[in-house]
């Protein structure tokens, strides 16, 4: 038990842990075997050429269950995410430039969610072996200080009699489900679940009949109708006969983790589509060039290409965005920060996207001098990329988008207007969040993650700025950002 106390205040120290200089050591050794024949192709080491470095590369990527068991053993979940996301990063390389599969980019984020699952629920094996444990471990005290116990620990404990009414809970448990202690005792177990949950208990309760524990999920029915998610540790009580008595539950809300479980299955799919759309435009362009090139005009050769060419931009704003986060999110994100001309950035900016998008029109609104910021230039071109990108994303053909900048006391005021569909007070609130997007974009088939706007508000806070939004719904939206002026 000591053990486990100590392993899981590990984050506190986690950079002094050598567990964490271990895993890194065997992360690089996988991805320089993973990478070892490029490499001594392209050092022209001919006699090195062994053929176990020319095998399949799914055999090759069987190595980095390695340290994703050995992260998930001992930082549990958040460990094994980070270092399969850290494997996914090692593998894009090689699937973007250099495998000749078509699609390449699909085996490497299906091998990694496999990755991510496998340490998952060894880190959920452990948790669940240590809950046991603790359980046990409070089932040997004493009545009078089992009691006190279970009247002080968050989670919830519910003991019911041999006709299934309640007979005890603790105050933790009544709050699970929005009722006082009062309300729930006497009251029958199935008063708080619906008929599927009641088929469910029905069994379970046989099995406690048979005296078997055990652990498993469940959802139950608050008193305002709400569902509560969560897992039993459940026992059968036995009177001095030996005979069934009832059953004890040890009840831990995991609503929140189901939330957060489905925003990772969603982050997920998002994640496939957003890859899939662009490279599938990209690999039939180049195909069709290539395989039909004889026979299509320098006019239409050049299409294809100019769509290759806009389908890779959007996939590398996308990676940047996903990179931007993976660095704040892990604290690693470092600011290049100097003097410069905003007017430069925001012109080179507004170009990249009046080429991207020749339907609508951009006007520059900028005073003839402006003082200098104290900003990252390639972190101020993705702040001002992304809004601008979503400005036209939510803008009719032909809409005007207007970028200006004007300074305001110790501050420069930058923004971006559009003649879009406008947001109302409600979205504007939950606009910043992850994977926020409007209804009528999802409705209307607007690409995207919903990251973009949470990018630059990370990346302003970060400068020492402030992000916000005025809009009206059918009015359109102004995004603004600040920057520190360089003091003279």
């Amino acid at each position: 038990m000591q053990t486990d106390n100590i392993r899981h205040h590990l984050p506190i120290t986690v950079w002094k842990n050598p567990h964490l200089w271990y895993i890194t050591a065997i992360m690089m050794a996988c991805a320089i075997f993973y990478y070892l024949d490029t490499i001594i192709e392209l050092m022209g080491w001919s006699r090195l050429q062994w053929w176990v470095l020319y095998t399949v590369h799914d055999l090759h990527r069987l190595l980095f269950f390695i340290p994703v068991v050995y992260a998930a053993y001992i930082f549990r979940v958040k460990g094994a995410i980070i270092t399969a996301l850290i494997s996914m990063l090692i593998f894009l390389p090689r699937a973007i430039l250099i495998s000749p599969y078509p699609e390449p980019i699909l085996r490497p984020i299906a091998f990694v969610i496999i990755l991510g699952g496998v340490g998952i629920l060894v880190s959920k094996l452990l948790d669940s072996i240590t809950e046991h444990k603790r359980a046990e471990q409070a089932l040997w005290e004493s009545e009078e200080k089992y009691r006190q116990l279970i009247e002080s620990i968050h989670e919830g404990i519910w003991v019911i009699d041999k006709d299934a009414c309640t007979t005890f809970v603790n105050p933790r448990m009544a709050e699970m489900l929005g009722y006082t202690v009062e309300e729930m005792l006497g009251r029958h177990l199935f008063s708080f679940m619906d008929e599927r949950g009641v088929q469910i208990a029905t069994h379970l309760l046989e099995r406690r009949k048979h005296g078997i524990k055990e652990q498993h999920e469940f959802e139950f029915l608050r008193k305002d109708g709400t569902r509560l998610y969560a897992i039993l540790e459940t026992s059968a009580l036995t009177d001095d006969d030996g005979s069934y008595a009832g059953a004890i539950a040890g009840v831990q809300d995991i609503t929140e983790r189901k939330k957060l479980d489905q925003l990772k299955d969603d982050f997920i799919s998002l994640v496939s589509h957003e890859l899939r759309s662009p490279l599938t435009v990209i690999t039939g362009a180049v195909n069709t060039a290539l395989t039909e090139g004889a026979r299509l005009s320098p006019e239409e050769t050049r299409q294809l290409l100019k769509d290759a060419a806009l389908e890779a931009e959007a996939l590398s704003n996308l990676l940047g965005n996903l990179l931007e986060l993976s660095r704040v999110q892990a604290n690693r994100l470092v600011l290049y920060a100097e003097a410069i001309s905003v007017k430069k950035v925001i012109q080179d900016t507004v170009e990249e996207l009046r080429r991207q998008s020749p339907a609508h029109q951009f006007i520059v609104d900028m005073p003839r001098k402006l003082p200098p910021v104290y900003a990252d230039s390639l972190r101020l071109e993705r702040i001002l990329y992304n809004l601008i990108q979503n400005a036209v994303k939510y803008s009719p053909q032909g809409g005007k988008i207007r970028v200006f900048a004007k300074p305001e006391k110790q501050h420069l005021v930058i923004g971006v207007s559009d003649q879009g569909i406008g947001i109302s007070l409600a979205d504007q609130a939950k606009l910043f969040a992850p994977f926020q997007r409007l209804e009528e974009s999802r409705l209307d088939g607007v690409r995207g993650l919903g990251l973009g706007l949470l990018v630059c508000r990370r990346l302003v806070e970060a400068h020492g700025g402030q992000i916000w939004v005025e809009s009206e719904p059918g009015c359109g939206s102004t995004f603004f950002f600040t920057l520190p002026i360089v003091s003279p």
